[in-house]
């Protein structure tokens, strides 16, 4: 780790800095963090300090850093970098979780039906999701495939919807354009 030219005393990039770097040494206590790295650039403060005073925003120091979006939507391992991080809201921050947790649960292998499909009286796949009745399927493979499909689509109405930056949008919609 690389502290060479920089005031760490105060300043709320080199808070983020710090949170990030804890979250990924203490991935036993965060099981979401296990198969995730940082970039060697960023080991260097100043390296991440630059990037983040580049962007959008960086001033409202409401912004947390997020990284699980674009690994996801380009099927990487979870990397905090300069190419998989952009800072946002903490409420979008938030909601990208609970959609990423809720499309990985799709893919885990278990009983019982993931929390947006339900087993109707017909004997078929019903996808609901924000109190709303979407389709109904035969089986419950295209249940998924539409749930990640309905999700994807939500989670990418959020982050227009929280003034991300053009360059945010247009990056994300490019890497969700891949399972289409």
């Amino acid at each position: 780790l690389g502290f060479a030219n920089c005031d760490l005393n105060g300043e709320h990039w080199a808070k983020v800095w710090d949170n990030m770097l804890h979250r990924v040494a203490n991935k036993s206590n965060r099981p979401l963090y296990n198969n995730c790295s940082i970039a060697s650039e960023w080991l260097q403060a100043s390296n991440f300090r630059d990037w983040y005073l580049l962007q959008p925003g960086h001033e409202n120091h409401n912004l947390q850093l997020e990284s699980d979006i674009i690994p996801w939507l380009t099927n990487r391992e979870k990397c905090y970098s300069p190419e998989t991080s952009f800072l946002c809201s903490r409420s979008l921050n938030h909601k990208m979780g609970c959609y990423l947790n809720a499309i990985r649960e799709l893919d885990e292998p278990k009983a019982l039906l993931p929390a947006s499909i339900f087993l109707n009286s017909a004997g078929r796949y019903e996808l609901k999701l924000r109190n709303q009745h979407i389709a109904v399927f035969a089986n419950l493979e295209d249940a998924k495939i539409a749930s990640r499909f309905y999700r994807t689509r939500y989670m990418l109405e959020d982050i227009i919807s929280d003034q991300t930056t053009p360059e945010h949008v247009m990056l994300l919609a490019k890497c969700s354009l891949r399972d289409l």
